[in-house]
């Protein structure tokens, strides 16, 4: 696999699994959308044993709280991305991914800019 993605995973045989939690909300995206980039990419690839694990907004959020303080969750108002391209049953791996990865850049985009 590529070196922009060694800061954060560490491939396996299966797939890869998380390396390292994010310091901050910055590496908490950073993270998150180079874990979509590495599955649009690789749509075969699976993202370890439990999906959140290798989310740098889970990572950050996801304790046990429903994600409180995750902006995804305050946009869909529920927890674990439900409402979001992740969460449609039509579409493929691929097509999920690279719409996660989209949805996921705007959202960063609207966080920091103070838009939502």
């Amino acid at each position: 696999m590529e070196k922009k993605y060694e800061k954060w995973f560490e491939f396996r045989t299966y797939g890869f699994i998380s390396k390292r939690n994010p310091k901050n909300l910055t590496e908490a995206w950073d993270k998150t959308l180079k874990k979509w980039e590495l599955l649009f990419e690789n749509s075969s690839i699976y993202s370890g044993i439990c999906p959140a694990s290798t989310c740098g907004l889970c990572n950050k959020y996801h304790k046990f709280t429903k994600c409180k303080g995750c902006c995804i969750a305050k946009i869909t108002d529920d927890f674990l991305c439900r409402g979001t391209p992740l969460s449609d049953k039509e579409l493929s791996r691929k097509e999920k991914a690279e719409l996660e990865y989209l949805f996921l850049l705007f959202v960063k985009e609207a966080t920091f800019n103070n838009k939502w």
